[in-house]
């Protein structure tokens, strides 16, 4: 792990789920530097 390690632990745990589900085809991360108005400003859903 580099940089983060809580936050890279995390995306694991979260493709780990998503692939384990059989719900979800591809899991996006977004790394954006900024406070909550600049992060929720990213899309949320690609294609929908």
């Amino acid at each position: 792990m580099v940089g983060n390690g809580w936050r890279e632990q995390m995306i694991c745990a979260i493709k780990a789920q998503a692939r384990a589900s059989g719900l979800v085809d591809k899991v996006i991360v977004v790394n954006r530097n900024g406070g909550p108005t600049e992060q929720i400003a990213d899309p949320v859903c690609q294609g929908c």
